[in-house]
């Protein structure tokens, strides 16, 4: 019985520690490739959302196109076309904004005001896209309205028949709020991000409407460590991700995104770091709770057994 013993003090305590040892190993497995799987199902969420945002902007360039190909409007009457654009001014008033109809001079109308006098617009670029390069659209990098000091970008698209080069260009303001909605109910406070981001780094479209021109992210990348990978990205136009800590220490996951029919936007997806390692720490709390059990059962086992020796 005492060889037993002997043999028990030494068995059980190495199987221990194996288990323990084993126990260890694979939560490190596990918690590897649970991780490496949410970080591409946050990566793959972000192209998603990226192609959703892509075929809403989509249908507001359609929207637009749909009144420029309108009878009154192809005429380049304004006196024909007047009436309709202020009925598609008040209607849209919401996606369409300061619809204008631009001359091949240069020489533009406000829907619902006329002509606009000693002004030309020739030299934007919209319009040099669409009268000189004969583009099907062309969008601009958001800026503040001359006007209402409104964020906005600008969406021209050409006025012309079937097959027939462009007789003149219509073009709208598009509020910044419509980019921000779309992606406002993906925020869920500090634990996920969801921004649209300019070709510039700017942030465009966001929950908080505060940072909507104001937040570059190449700007924030000297305080935030692994920004400057995100931005280049967008620059490049690539899907990239990383961890991004951001100004208040919270480290999240990212990844941009482009957004096709742009001209370079991204969507950046950022997902706490935190709320990915939940499953990982339910994991750590149970592989836990298992050794402990399997450890007072041997040394109990063990307690006994020599007891009796």
């Amino acid at each position: 019985m005492e060889k037993s013993a002997k043999i028990l003090t030494i068995v059980l305590p190495t199987t221990a520690v194996t288990i323990l040892c084993a126990g260890v190993a694979n939560y490190r497995a596990v918690e590897t490739e649970l991780k490496a799987e949410t970080e591409g199902h946050q990566s793959e969420m972000c192209e998603l959302s990226a192609k959703e945002i892509s075929a809403s902007l989509k249908s507001i360039r359609d929207e637009l196109t749909w009144v420029a190909r309108h009878l009154d409007v192809q005429s380049m009457n304004w006196d024909s076309m007047s009436g309709y654009l202020s009925e598609v001014a008040g209607s849209a008033a919401e996606r369409l904004t300061n619809l204008i109809v631009i001359e091949p001079n240069g020489d533009y109308y406000f829907a619902g005001r006329g002509k606009v006098e000693n002004r030309n617009l020739s030299d934007r670029k919209y319009f040099r896209d669409i009268m000189e390069d004969g583009s099907r659209f062309s969008m601009t990098s958001p800026d503040y309205s001359r006007l209402t000091n409104q964020k906005k970008y600008t969406l021209a698209v050409p006025i012309h028949a079937e097959g027939e080069s462009a007789k003149g260009c219509l073009a709208s303001n598009i509020s910044l709020d419509i980019l921000s909605g779309m992606v406002s109910e993906g925020n869920k406070g500090n634990d996920r991000l969801l921004w649209v981001v300019d070709e510039r780094t700017y942030v465009i479209g966001c929950a908080d409407k505060e940072m909507l021109l104001e937040y570059r992210l190449s700007d924030a990348a000297k305080d935030c460590e692994g920004m400057d990978a995100l931005s280049e990205g967008i620059k490049r136009r690539e899907r990239t991700s990383g961890y991004v800590t951001m100004e208040d220490g919270r480290r999240y996951f990212a990844t941009c995104q482009p957004i096709g029919g742009t001209p370079g936007w991204a969507l950046v997806s950022a997902v706490a770091e935190s709320n990915m390692t939940r499953l990982t720490t339910s994991l750590i709390i149970r592989t836990l709770i298992a050794l402990a059990v399997a450890m007072t059962v041997i040394a109990v086992t063990v307690w006994r057994v020599m007891k009796r020796g």
